[in-house]
């Protein structure tokens, strides 16, 4: 799958995760510790680059509100 294919099949812009951590207000480190964990927003895997979908990660932090 090319880059172009994900982002049609995501129908998002992919972020990379300085951008993540810029949106979500948490350090780069945190994010790597929580794909480690198996937690945290759904990401790709680009040979070396990590990359996330915009809405996926939109998704993931309206899933961490609290009541």
């Amino acid at each position: 799958m090319s880059k172009c294919d994900v982002f049609s099949t995501t129908g998002s812009h992919l972020l990379n995760e300085k951008q993540v951590a810029q949106l979500a207000g948490v350090s780069t480190s945190w994010l790597q510790k929580l794909r480690m964990l198996g937690d945290g927003p759904k990401f790709y895997k680009l040979g070396k680059a990590v990359r996330y979908a915009e809405k996926d990660v939109l998704q993931w932090l309206e899933s961490q509100r609290a009541a």
